[in-house]
């Protein structure tokens, strides 16, 4: 199956559902579906049109145009790619195997070999050293945490090495930090993946972060007494959740999130119940043209101690709670 099929496929209102977007109500006009924009959240007018005929869309405030996949991606704050393995994944679950041939995006590298995959991951994975130092660590005024290594990434640039592991602990994909940013292995999916600090066991509770620097400052926040997963991005959280759970139903999660938008539309794509919590910078000393979002940034940049990102951690706020007070 390719994007093109995957497009045809899908229902537009099944993928206004997912987008997950509170606004959201689709009425049928025509052959055309109506609803407020989950690109910019849209909230006066139903600016949204989706052809019933070719699932493609306009919106007539902000001018996006594109095919479901493409607003998906857009509203979701994806990669396109991305957006065509969640949609096949949560609508086609049995044809993950598709060329990628969007209607509406650039053609990518094809590359599905899951054999080709899994060498190179694991190839490049031992070519890694198990010990060494890197600026990140000392940026973030983090320990190095255990089970990372050290390498370099496809530019030859000595990076930070996070190890992204699936559900059943196998190795999915690689993660590469440096001072010219974060990335994955190109042509394989992170998505449902993630890196663990500590041991799963069902029943009890399992935080979730974005990144592997906010990852660590909870896990030592909380004395390395809890389990500490990084997802890598706000759009792998519900699928990461969703995947976990599978294996460990009984899980209590609690998401420690970005102070973020794109965290806050990720909650609405996460099945509960779960709890949360979003770090409060109302009281700290921001230096001028610095952003910060995360529970790291609490002690990196404004210097907060760990005692002050534990008592942030402990104040959660229930998920369900939040959606029966709308």
């Amino acid at each position: 199956m390719n994007a093109r099929e995957l497009n045809e496929q899908l229902e537009p209102t099944e993928v206004l559902r997912f987008i997950g977007y509170h606004k959201s109500s689709p009425t049928a006009s025509g052959k055309e579906i109506r609803d407020y924009c989950p690109i910019h959240k849209g909230n006066k007018q139903k600016s949204l049109s989706i052809s019933q005929e070719n699932h493609l869309y306009i919106c007539h405030s902000c001018n996006a145009t594109g095919d479901l996949i493409d607003l998906y991606a857009k509203s979701s704050g994806l990669e396109f790619r991305d957006a065509v393995e969640q949609l096949a994944s949560q609508f086609h679950p049995h044809h993950l195997s598709f060329t990628r041939e969007p209607s509406s995006a650039p053609k990518l590298p094809h590359k599905t070999s899951s054999e080709h995959s899994k060498i190179s991951v694991n190839d490049r994975w031992n070519k890694c050293s198990e010990t060494g130092k890197h600026p990140y660590l000392s940026k973030k005024k983090i320990s190095s945490p255990p089970g990372v290594r050290f390498g370099q990434d496809d530019h030859g640039n000595h990076s930070l090495v996070i190890p992204f592991y699936n559900a059943e602990r196998r190795l999915q994909t690689l993660q590469f930090i440096n001072e010219h940013g974060k990335f994955f292995l190109k042509d394989i999916s992170y998505l449902s993946s993630f890196f663990l600090l500590g041991d799963i066991k069902e029943g009890e509770q399992l935080y979730i972060a974005e990144g592997v620097a906010t990852a660590m400052t909870i896990w030592e926040a909380l004395e390395k007494k809890i389990v500490v997963a990084s997802v890598g991005s706000a759009g792998n959280i519900a699928v990461a959740v969703a995947a976990i759970r599978k294996n460990f139903p009984s899980l209590r999660i609690k998401l420690a999130l970005d102070n973020s938008k794109a965290a806050m539309d990720a909650l609405h794509k996460v099945e509960p119940p779960f709890t949360y919590s979003i770090p409060d910078f109302s009281s700290a000393n921001i230096p001028e043209g610095i952003k910060v979002d995360d529970f790291n940034d609490l002690i990196s940049v404004c210097g907060f101690s760990t005692e002050d990102v534990k008592y942030q951690l402990e104040k959660s706020l229930d998920w369900n709670e939040k959606i029966k007070k709308e």
